[in-house]
């Protein structure tokens, strides 16, 4: 039984992101804040690939929201830069007992706010 555990899908939300994950996490590594990095930046466009990250910061989280099924949290941040920021998000591992976590990060473009 060697299945990962590690995100799905990432979303948009009022408020902040939802992150589900591909199985159940442990609830209380996946409900501990200092488990979750997220920072966001914006990327210049330049004729050459990728291009320099500006105005990045490292996002407070203010709170995190594990959902009955253990499948999916609600990340609450205090205020979310629309337009085209990239946020990346890092998770330490949440799976139950060692098993692998994978993906452990993730970007998303956030352009509005649903």
């Amino acid at each position: 039984e060697n299945f990962s555990c590690g995100i799905a899908e990432v979303r948009a939300v009022k408020g902040g992101f939802t992150i589900d994950f591909l199985r159940e996490v442990d609830a209380k590594k996946a409900a501990d804040v200092a488990n979750y990095a997220i920072s966001s930046y914006r990327r210049i466009s330049t004729p050459a690939y990728g291009g320099p990250d500006v105005d990045r910061r490292i996002e407070k989280i203010d709170s995190v929201e594990l959902a009955a099924d253990r499948r999916r949290v609600l990340v609450k941040l205090p205020e979310l830069r629309t337009g085209g920021f990239v946020y990346e998000i890092q998770l330490k591992n949440l799976a139950p007992n060692r098993a692998e976590f994978f993906p452990a990060e993730a970007y998303f473009t956030l352009h509005g706010v649903p």
